[in-house]
């Protein structure tokens, strides 16, 4: 009886003992197997974790499109440069780091593939195993994305299955420019885009949600330019195919106005006070004078065909065109000026040997400078000076010379003394002149840059 106890007590030890050895064994081996499937993430290669994340994925498809949801593209941009603004081309060239983020829940991983690479997210150099929006820019005429060293397009996929792409581009676009107050002027460029297939009904773009969803980098400096102001819209636009979602960027420049000055309107200035130099030449140097009035005005045709080469052909008047033209018509008069200069002088000329007939003493020599003063005229009554009567030379008369003679310099001193319209006449012009051109073209001057720098 007592070795029944005993090998009953026994037999209830072993049972015992093989049930919680075998309890500890099998909870043991799930811890091992939760530490290999823990280890076996951490241990994972860059290509063994994108092949968990993308197997089974279809990047033709894009997101949510079996629930029928929108995809929700958040943009935001950085300017590096403009560096190219066409007025004849009416368009300019900008260089940007372009944005975008989106959600695609297909590509939801574990967080621990992540971990021990540094970062959480996966990174990848290439977009072409996920599914990216089809953005493109409406009114770019060209566009490119860098490749140097490598191609500049980078994608990061973080474990909520959002995803990061960012691109660096340059795009050259259309900016249709009003130049009527050109060089004052200000224009404002737009960059449109929106995706080039999917419709509203499946994406949709926003600018990021923070004060600056557009930067400019601080280091930018055009050089004819000033950006002056940057505006972000969202636009529909609905065409015969759907309504579509665009986003807009309106880039106000406003120009510098110191090169124009420096190579336009200081020059033409110059060019208006040369062809005033006439003005205070002597009246009788007709074809000097003509000759700078002359040189002006063609230079001055040249400098504004020289303007012109590198402006569009617009069918209205700029600023700068208004200008050139006031500084011509200037030359123009002062031209005109010495023009009626030289014709009041013919004209005195004529009136003045006519006066001089009309005393009844014919001169053999009658010399008067130009500052309304006569030479002496002694010479003409020596006792040598031959006159001629109605019954031939006569020579060494004396009683009738001393009357001939007191009768010519009665007749030379009232024409000299005579103030004739000629001397008067050219010389007022040019005193006028002197006051009338440069009042007019002063004001002139105020007038226009109060109206065009207002």
């Amino acid at each position: 009886m007592k070795m029944r106890l005993k090998l009953g007590s026994v037999l209830l030890g072993i049972i015992t003992f093989s049930n919680v050895f075998y309890t500890c064994k099998a909870s043991r081996a799930a811890g091992c197997r939760r530490r290999a499937t823990t280890g076996k993430l951490n241990m994972t290669t860059r290509s063994e974790a994108l092949e968990i994340i993308f197997k089974g994925y279809d990047k033709h498809v894009r997101p949510y499109s079996q629930e029928g949801k929108p995809v929700n593209i958040t943009v935001n941009m950085r300017i590096n440069s403009v560096y190219e603004v066409h007025e004849e081309e009416m368009d300019y060239t900008m260089r940007f780091a372009f944005r975008q983020k989106w959600t695609d829940p297909r590509l939801k991983y574990n967080v621990e593939l992540t971990r021990g690479k540094g970062h959480p997210y996966m990174q990848l150099e290439s977009a072409n195993r996920i599914w990216y929006p089809d953005t493109f820019f409406m009114n770019a005429r060209s566009a490119f994305i860098h490749d140097v060293t490598k191609r500049n397009l980078g994608v990061r996929v973080f474990p909520d299955g959002s995803i990061y792409m960012s691109q660096k581009i340059t795009v050259t676009a259309e900016c249709q420019m009003d130049l009527r107050k050109f060089p004052m002027d200000t224009q404002v460029c737009t960059l449109m885009f929106e995706s080039f297939f999917h419709t509203a009904a499946e994406i949709v773009f926003k600018w990021e949600n923070t004060d600056k969803p557009v930067a400019i980098s601080k280091d930018m400096n055009l050089p004819h330019f000033d950006i002056v102001a940057l505006e972000t819209k969202e636009v529909n636009n609905v065409y015969k195919s759907g309504k579509f979602n665009s986003l807009e960027v309106h880039i106000t420049f406003q120009r510098r106005l110191g090169f124009y000055i420096i190579q336009i309107y200081l020059p033409c200035v110059f060019l208006v006070f040369l062809s005033w130099m006439p003005f205070w030449m002597d009246p009788g140097e007709t074809g000097d004078r003509l000759a700078v009035g002359i040189t002006a005005v063609l230079t001055l045709v040249f400098l504004s065909g020289a303007m012109n080469n590198k402006m569009p052909k617009v069918s209205y008047m700029k600023a700068i065109d208004w200008y050139v033209i006031a500084c011509f018509l200037a030359m123009v008069l002062s031209f005109v000026e010495s023009m009626a200069v030289f014709r009041a002088g013919e004209h005195n000329q004529k009136k003045e040997a006519k006066d001089a007939e009309d005393w009844g003493v014919p001169l053999t020599k009658r010399i008067i400078d130009n500052s309304n003063e006569c030479y002496d005229m002694k010479e003409m009554m020596s006792d040598e000076t031959e006159l001629t009567a109605e019954n031939g030379p006569v020579r060494d008369r004396r009683p009738r010379l001393i009357r001939l003679q007191s009768l010519a310099k009665t007749t030379l001193r009232g024409a000299c003394n005579k103030k004739t319209p000629k001397k008067k006449g050219h010389h007022k012009i040019d005193r006028i002149s002197h006051i009338l051109f440069p009042g007019i073209f002063i004001a002139f001057n105020v007038i226009y840059w109060l109206i065009y720098m207002s």
